[in-house]
């Protein structure tokens, strides 16, 4: 936990069956990721209350094939659901807890398994002037704005982005600029944040504060801290930027931690593009990570900065009790950890196919998990989750056409289910 809180990371390993795509082949990947916290009761809670958390969404390269709650989670939590959150592609999974006495808790426990056509960004140009704010498409000037967590019209950040730049309209080297910058060693700077954070730890919560873009900018700080800092002087140099939470999985299953942060920034005529601002890589390719969630800039001023609740940081879950502490131990066994699983190499059309697939079969099976089932219906949602499992056993062995084949299966048991409850 402390490696990926404070932006220091392990040396990463190479990942089992690597292998380099041949021409005209595409590289497909099988991510898991696997969650396990607790919720325990600070005082009485008389109610029924719900716990919220961050899953992955069908996004840009990115396909969840299967979300899984485990039978270790306590009974009582009576049920869930995955639900669209406010904006797309969000998707979060909420759990409905039982009351609970002063001091009792509830465990949860759940795994993702993640489809991943895999991007090496070869096609990304060496050079990309830096767009004016009129030749951007309007659906990514949201990510310009300046929020409470991402200062970019602070002068401070305007400066630094201006030093950056050195006068280059090139938006590629800039880029490199910046990861090289919010990943550089900070350690005084990184005394004075834990001095800071010692200082003033704050009235309401136990996280680390001073995790804001300006924050960063002094003390270097977290993983969080280094994404805000880096999306700041993203925007403050006009180029959209969004701060993304992740799963990272190059350091495999003996590594449990909170949640990583990374950035995007978006490329004219080409798209968005992940910038990996703690290691300092970018491009950075979607094999090495499993997407939670895409803040926005409501996300941001929610988190504030310095001080405030979240002192920055951009949350991935929530309770809607008071009384209700959601909490887990990375060096125990719990919290977050991710690993890769699978490799396979295939053409363009077949990969093209799955992938497709792969995200259409999730959105049924994430609709249908919220559903109130019985009978028949019931039988072909069991159906549909044995097939989505048979296929990842079969995507372990390298066996690509039964992966697609037991993903027609579960795909053709949703619908039964669909069609009847949108057809009383």
């Amino acid at each position: 936990m402390l490696f990926l809180f404070l932006g220091v990371l392990p040396p990463m390993p190479a990942l089992s069956g690597e292998s380099v795509c041949v021409d005209g082949g595409v590289e497909l990947d099988l991510l898991h990721g696997e969650v396990l916290f607790y919720v325990k009761a600070n005082d009485d809670i008389t109610s029924f209350f719900n716990v919220t958390w961050a899953v992955p969404p069908n996004y840009e390269n990115q396909a969840p094939v299967l979300i899984d709650v485990r039978n270790d989670t306590s009974a009582g939590v009576l049920g869930w659901g995955v639900i669209n959150d406010t904006n797309p592609p969000n998707k979060v999974l909420k759990f409905l807890i039982s009351p609970l006495r002063k001091g009792e808790q509830v465990s949860i426990h759940f795994d993702y398994f993640v489809f991943v056509k895999n991007k090496r960004y070869e096609d990304l140009p060496d050079y990309v002037k830096i767009p004016a704010e009129s030749e951007l498409p309007d659906d990514t000037k949201i990510w310009l704005a300046s929020t409470k967590a991402i200062q970019s019209d602070n002068i401070l950040i305007k400066l630094k982005a201006y030093t950056l730049r050195c006068k280059s309209d090139d938006l590629t080297e800039l880029a490199e600029k910046i990861v090289k910058y919010t990943s550089s060693p900070k350690t005084l700077r990184l005394m004075f944040w834990y001095l800071a954070c010692l200082l003033f730890p704050g009235e309401r919560s136990p996280w680390v504060k001073y995790l804001d873009a300006v924050s960063s900018l002094f003390f270097g700080g977290s993983c969080t801290g280094r994404a805000n800092l880096g999306a700041a002087l993203f925007r403050a140099n006009g180029v959209p930027a969004k701060n993304i939470i992740v799963t990272p999985v190059f350091a495999g299953k003996d590594f449990w931690f909170d949640a990583h942060y990374i950035c995007e920034y978006y490329c004219p005529d080409y798209g968005w593009v992940s910038a990996e601002t703690t290691l300092g890589i970018t491009p950075y390719e979607p094999k090495n990570y499993i997407i939670l969630r895409v803040n926005y800039p409501e996300d941001e001023n929610l988190a504030g900065n310095g001080n405030d609740y979240y002192g920055g940081c951009e949350p991935w879950f929530w309770t809607d009790n008071a009384n209700a502490k959601v909490w887990w131990r990375p060096r125990e066994g719990s919290g977050t950890r991710g690993w890769f699983e699978k490799e396979i190499i295939t053409n363009p059309d077949r990969a093209n196919l799955a992938f497709n697939l792969t995200q259409n079969v999730y959105e049924l099976h994430v609709r249908c998990m919220g559903m109130n089932l019985s009978g028949e219906d019931l039988l072909h949602f069991s159906s549909a989750i044995s097939a989505q499992k048979n296929a990842i056993e079969c995507f372990k062995q390298s066996d690509i056409a039964g992966y697609l084949n037991n993903m027609t299966i579960a795909y053709n048991e949703y619908r039964e289910i669909v069609m009847l409850s949108d057809n009383p």
